[in-house]
């Protein structure tokens, strides 16, 4: 018995003992003991419970996910950390390394995460590490590349997000003078599918930065008759620089960024071979260009003088009004960069004009710019006021950025420049011909972009002195391709409605020009500042409606509903011609033309005016106002202009000045000399009035 005893792993010692004990014990306790072995024998044996299993940690993988940095809003991406627990068990993640660049949040029970970034953050990519429990066995660890896909430029380009940072100038950029695309973009829009036509000098197809938003196939070049509009001339960078600031490509690393990133670029040279009719096509007039949503124009024909009406000119820019199926594709025009002086212009009257501090030149000097159809924009810098060269007028309807001459002046001695302030501002970064020797630039080296061994523009590619009223036309388009991914029912007349409505009163404090000088005694204002019209637009001839505010156009674009009816004209309001009709000379009351308007539509949007005179010592001696029945006056050519030519007959003259006001009542237009010697009114050819409206 003993010896059995011992023996604990004996399974017939445990059979025996039951037996024998069978008799003393009864059956019951028998099948107890039986059972009991049984669950013993199941249990594997021995003398007790085995210890359990060992847990096995959770399996991971690293991970990867790619987030589009906009730059100038929060970006974030989401994702999910691959993991995975051989038995079953539920899993815990925690953050045990933070990103460096950006900020993650990841959820404790399903391993989803939102990664976010702010800025425009230089690294290429950014990593962050997780912690994945069981609870059981020890934590494994999750990996996680965030590819960073940015643009490098993008922090230079004070037109779209202006933080002060340097655009490559001796001085940098006042922060918050911008275009506000970065509320645009951050509600999701970037003109995406959007066609605009470069009506320019070419376009580089095969720039690194423009090539994935080229449509090479609906691009023209009427100077080789080919469909590659890239630019023959060495010198001939202007059309890509455009190219750049409307729709540069984003998120590839490279470069800056467009306004309208997603818009589809198609190029047409023109200006290498200009006629009429070449014109006529690139504005639509052929195939390939009649889809275009958006034509922009950074260019210009001034003469020495005021233009006459052309109305082939008239008739080109007028068939875009039935493209978009009749909704009009948006003409976009530089207003002129003829503020200091223009080819041509007599320099002692233009001398005079930089004294009183008005405009020498008109955008009335270029026949394309006298119909209804352009949006003419004028140019700011980044200091948030008119540009040093920007044309002003009557006619321009907004104004955006634009800069000015982009020097730094330890590359560059700028001190035998006339204004040499101004030629350290801040210009435009965009796109430039590939090619050191296709530079369009003034001196060798100019700026830290333009050297040559620069890593961000090794091969010359990158330009950070674009400027004029031919930068702020393409930022201008760009928004509309913008507003038209938010509503592709906009109409072009509600186009310019909006842009008017939503554009802000910058320089606030504009003042008029006045003078004693010119009229000695007499207080003679030249321009005027902002002035409120009875319907309640700002105006002015400085900035048209005031500069264009990107986010805001989007956002009422995207919920616009009060589509305007079709537009209505006028019949023509004319005076009789007649001899001997004389503007008094040192006059402040000038000669008056009263016309008593009566039209089946109500509202005014644009009032031409075409103004005939006959004889005069030099157009630089006349102003012409228009004072509308609310009693708003607008003054289309003001006086110490630099014209000086001694007559002006079949030139057109618009004013957006009276957007919105009554068509209805009595309109007065003056005509005013300043000189001593006689201004005669044409003797056969009337003066005339036409409204444009609704």
């Amino acid at each position: 018995m003993r010896s059995h005893e011992g023996d604990a792993t004996a399974p017939p010692t445990a059979v025996a003992l039951a037996a024998t004990r069978r008799g003393a014990f009864g059956p019951g306790l028998l099948a107890l003991v039986a059972s009991g072995f049984m669950l013993f024998a199941c249990g594997g044996g021995g003398g007790g419970d085995a210890p359990a299993a060992a847990a096995k940690p959770p399996t991971t993988q690293a991970g990867s996910v790619a987030l589009d940095v906009l730059g100038v809003a929060p970006s974030s991406v989401t994702g999910k950390v691959v993991a995975s627990d051989p038995q079953g068990l539920p899993l815990t993640y925690t953050v045990t390394t933070a990103p460096s660049v950006g900020t993650v949040a990841v959820d404790a029970n399903s391993g989803n995460f939102t990664y976010s970034v702010s800025g425009n953050p230089s690294a290429g990519q950014d990593t962050f590490t997780v912690s994945v429990s069981n609870g059981r066995a020890a934590a494994t660890s999750a990996t996680v590349t965030v590819a960073l896909n940015t643009d490098p430029l993008l922090a230079n380009q004070w037109h779209i997000r202006n933080d002060g940072a340097s655009a490559f100038s001796s001085v940098l950029p006042t922060a918050g003078n911008d275009m506000n695309v970065a509320g645009a973009w951050a509600a999701g829009y970037s003109g995406k599918g959007i066609k605009v036509a470069v009506v320019d000098t070419g376009l580089e197809i095969g720039h690194e930065d423009l090539a994935t938003n080229v449509d090479a196939a609906a691009s023209y070049n009427f100077l080789t008759g080919t469909g590659d509009p890239s630019p023959a001339g060495s010198g001939t960078d202007h059309g890509t620089q455009v190219a750049g600031i409307i729709g540069s490509v984003a998120f590839n690393g490279k470069g800056g960024r467009g306004v309208a990133y997603g818009a589809r670029l198609r190029g047409y040279n023109l200006l290498e071979s200009y006629s009429v009719s070449n014109y006529a096509a690139a504005m639509g007039g052929m195939a390939i260009s009649a889809d275009n949503a958006i034509f922009n124009a950074s260019f210009g024909e001034p003469t020495p003088a005021l233009a006459p009406f052309d109305q082939a000119i008239v008739n080109a820019n007028g068939n875009l009004n039935s493209l978009r199926g009749g909704l009009g594709a948006i003409l976009v025009n530089s207003a002129g960069n003829t503020f200091k002086g223009f080819a041509g212009a007599d320099p002692a009257l233009c001398a005079v004009a930089n004294q009183y501090g008005v405009s020498c030149g008109n955008p009335a000097q270029d026949t394309r710019l006298g119909g209804t159809t352009p949006i003419i924009v004028g140019a700011i810098n980044a200091e948030g006021k008119r540009s040093s060269y920007s044309t002003t007028a009557s006619s321009l309807w907004v104004s955006a950025p634009g800069g000015e001459f982009g020097f730094d002046s330890t590359y560059y001695d700028v001190s035998g420049f006339a204004d040499p302030a101004v030629m350290v501002k801040p210009a435009i970064v965009t796109t430039a011909r590939a090619g050191c020797a296709n530079r369009n630039k003034a001196p060798d080296v100019a700026n830290a972009l333009v050297t040559g061994n620069n890593r961000l523009a090794l091969n010359c590619q990158y330009t950070a002195q674009m400027n004029g009223t031919s930068s702020a036309a393409p930022n201008a388009a760009a928004t509309v391709a913008l507003m038209l991914e938010a509503n592709p029912r906009l109409s072009a007349r509600d186009v310019k409605f909006i842009l008017a409505k939503t554009a802000r009163r910058i320089d606030p404090e504009l003042a008029s020009v006045t003078s004693t000088e010119v009229v000695v005694g007499a207080a003679i204002t030249l321009e005027q500042g902002w002035v409120r019209n009875a319907a309640g637009h700002w105006f002015s001839n400085s900035y048209g409606f005031g500069a264009v505010d990107a986010a805001a156009a989007v956002d009422m674009a995207r919920s616009y509903t009060s589509y305007l009816p079709a537009s209505k004209t006028s019949d023509s309001y004319s005076t009789t011609p007649r001899a001997g009709v004389t503007v008094p000379a040192l006059s402040t009351s000038g000669y008056v033309i009263t016309a008593a308007v009566d039209e089946p539509f109500t509202t005014v949007e644009q009032v031409i005016v075409f103004p005939n005179i006959a004889a005069t010592p030099s157009l630089a001696c006349n102003q012409i106002e228009v004072v509308s029945p609310s009693g708003t006056k607008s003054i289309l050519l003001h006086a110490a202009n630099g014209f000086a030519q001694t007559s002006a007959t079949g030139t057109r003259m618009l004013s957006n000045a009276f957007y919105g006001e009554p068509v209805n009542g009595s309109w007065k237009i003056t005509y005013f000399n300043f000189c001593s010697g006689q201004t005669l009114l044409s003797a056969t050819q009337p003066q005339t009035f036409l409204f444009v409206g609704r």
